[in-house]
């Protein structure tokens, strides 16, 4: 997942901002991780690469999944042990 980070810009706000106006930044940099991924992504890359809790990112990706804005592709198998 490295290559496609290096297409994601980091926006950088110097004011204190508004709670909707913080969600749309965080809506905003989660799309960006989708946009520089070519569209794949993983949750678990969004919350390394913005910095965001947890519970944000699933937030903004189930309002996103609602809104048709991004859809659920499914898991891949992870290895166990």
């Amino acid at each position: 997942m490295q290559e496609w980070r290096r297409g994601v810009t980091q926006l950088r706000f110097t004011q204190k901002g508004t709670k909707s106006s913080l969600r749309a930044r965080n809506d905003v940099l989660v799309l960006q991780c989708v946009a520089a991924g070519g569209g794949r992504f993983s949750r678990t890359d969004v919350i390394r690469e913005t910095g965001l809790p947890t519970a944000t990112v699933s937030e903004i990706v189930a309002d996103l999944i609602e809104r048709r804005l991004v859809r659920e592709a499914g898991r891949e198998a992870q290895p166990v042990g």
